[in-house]
C-alpha cells in the first residue's frame, strides 16, 4: 500500500502541469521562412503603371520563372503518413511518441521522431535521384521573419501493461508516461532544436524472492531529451539526440541513477519515397551499452508505409478516413526494457536491467490537419525476457513469455 500512496502523490504532482499547459495560450516565436531555389530572371521588366482596375502592379518577373519545388500542384491531395508512434530507443515504453516532433512540413504533417517520409507525387524535397543528378542553384531571396513556430508542440500520455503469472519467475509491469515537446527555433538556420521533458512511473509485480531476484514495487524515470535534425545537402541529413535522466526507485539515488543516452543516424534521401538510415544508439544499460541501428524507410504507395529498420521495424496500411483523421493498422517489433538503481532486500544498493523483445499489432489515428488529437492502441507478444543485476546476484534470471497491451494519445 506504500507504493500505491506514492503513486497517487506522483500522479497528482504530474498531471497539474499538463492541465495548466493545455489551458495556457501557446507561445509563438518567429522563425525564418525557408529559402526557395527560384532562379533569378535573366531579363527584368519595369513595373506597370498604377491602374484603378489593377491596383497592384504585376511583379517584374517573366512568366517562365520557376515555381519553388515545395509548392504542390493544384488539386494535389496530401495523405498523412503513419508517424504518430515514432521510435524511442531509451524508454521501456518505446511506442509513446518518443518526443521528437520536428517542425511542420507539408510532406510530413504530423512530426514525430522519424525523419520525413514522402509519398509518390507529393512533391517532397530534393532526393538523391528524383529526376537525375541534383544541381544546387543559387538562392536569390533573403530569408524573412514571416512565419511563427509554436513553442509547445505536443503533450503526450501513454500506459502499458505486461502480464505476469503464477510462475515464481513471472514479472508483471505496469507503465505510465507523460511528456511534452517544445520546438526551439535556431535563428539563422532552418533546423530546429527540440526539447522534451518527461516522467514515467513503472510498477513491478514479481519475481518471487525464492528465485534470489527481488525488485521494489516501483521505479521512475525523469528525463530531458534533446533532438536536432541538421540538413547537410539537398539529400543528406542526420538525426541527432541526447537524453539525460534519473532512473531509480523512490528510496535511493546515486550517481549510478543518472543515465546519459544518445542517438546518431545518417539519413540519405534516395527518392521522394525511399530513405536509408544508418547509425548507432547508446542506451547505457548494464548488459548492453551500444546498439547498431539502420535500415530503409519506404512508402510503396500513399496507403502503405514500411520501416525496414532495426531495432524497431514497422509495416503500416491506411484503412480509411474517419472525419478529420486517417486510420492506420500496423505490425511492429521493438527491443524493450530499461535500467534502474534500487535497494535490494539485503539492504545494499544495486542496479538492474529489464530486457525483452516485442511484436505488436495495432491501430493509430492521425489528424489530417497539423493540429488535433492523435492516438494509438496495440496488443503484443513479449518474449526473450530477462533480469540482469550489476551485482550478479543472481547473474541473470530468465522470465516467461507473456502478452502486453499499450495505448496512448497526444494533443
Amino acid at each position: 500500500m506504500v507504493w500505491l500512496g506514492r503513486t497517487i502523490i506522483v500522479f497528482a504532482w504530474l498531471l497539474w502541469p499538463a492541465i495548466l499547459l493545455a489551458q495556457t495560450p501557446r507561445v509563438q516565436l518567429p522563425t525564418q521562412v525557408p529559402q526557395t531555389n527560384a532562379t533569378a530572371p535573366s531579363t527584368w521588366s519595369s513595373p506597370a503603371p498604377y491602374s484603378a482596375s489593377q491596383p497592384y502592379a504585376t511583379p517584374p518577373y517573366p512568366n517562365s520563372a520557376p515555381i519553388p519545388n515545395n509548392v504542390y500542384p493544384p488539386g494535389t491531395t496530401v495523405t498523412p503518413v503513419p508517424n504518430s508512434v515514432p521510435f524511442d530507443p531509451y524508454s521501456t515504453n518505446p511506442g509513446v511518441y518518443g518526443g521528437q516532433a520536428p517542425p511542420f512540413n507539408p510532406a510530413q504533417p504530423y512530426g514525430g521522431g522519424q525523419a520525413p517520409y514522402y509519398q509518390q507525387g507529393l512533391g517532397g524535397p530534393d532526393s538523391l535521384y528524383p529526376n537525375g543528378v541534383p544541381i544546387n542553384e543559387p538562392s536569390w531571396n533573403m530569408p524573412e521573419m514571416k512565419e511563427f513556430t509554436k513553442l509547445l508542440q505536443r503533450i503526450r500520455f501513454s500506459q502499458s501493461w505486461i502480464g505476469g503469472g503464477d510462475d515464481p519467475n513471472s514479472l508483471g509491469v505496469y507503465d505510465t508516461e507523460v511528456s511534452a515537446t517544445f520546438d526551439i527555433p535556431l535563428f539563422g538556420l532552418q533546423d530546429h532544436f527540440l526539447i522534451t521533458p518527461g516522467f514515467a512511473l513503472h510498477l513491478w509485480d514479481g519475481p518471487s524472492s525464492s528465485t534470489g531476484a527481488d525488485l521494489p514495487g516501483s521505479t521512475y524515470d525523469a528525463y530531458l531529451d534533446t533532438g536536432w535534425n541538421p540538413k547537410f545537402t539537398n539529400y543528406l541529413s542526420a538525426e541527432l539526440g541526447v537524453r539525460v535522466g534519473a532512473y531509480t526507485s523512490f528510496d535511493t539515488f546515486s550517481s549510478d541513477s543518472i543515465r546519459i543516452m544518445g542517438r546518431g543516424l545518417g539519413v540519405l534521401n534516395l527518392s521522394p519515397t525511399l530513405q536509408a538510415k544508418l547509425g548507432v544508439l547508446y542506451i547505457d544499460r548494464n548488459d548492453i551499452k551500444l546498439l547498431p541501428a539502420g535500415g530503409l524507410i519506404w512508402d510503396p504507395s500513399e496507403d502503405r508505409h514500411w520501416e525496414i529498420f532495426f531495432p524497431r521495424p514497422k509495416f503500416a496500411q491506411r484503412l480509411s478516413t474517419v472525419g478529420n483523421h486517417n486510420v492506420w493498422a500496423y505490425l511492429a517489433g521493438e527491443y524493450g526494457g530499461g535500467a534502474w538503481t534500487i535497494v535490494r532486500e539485503a539492504g545494499f544498493t544495486d542496479s538492474f536491467d529489464y530486457n525483452d523483445f516485442r511484436m505488436m499489432i495495432g491501430a493509430e489515428w492521425i489528424p489530417i490537419a497539423k493540429n488535433g488529437p492523435s492516438g494509438f492502441f496495440e496488443v503484443g507478444y513479449v518474449f526473450k525476457r530477462e533480469l540482469v543485476y550489476r551485482s550478479l546476484l543472481p547473474p541473470s534470471l530468465d522470465l516467461p513469455d507473456t502478452f502486453m497491451l499499450r495505448g496512448g494519445f497526444s494533443f
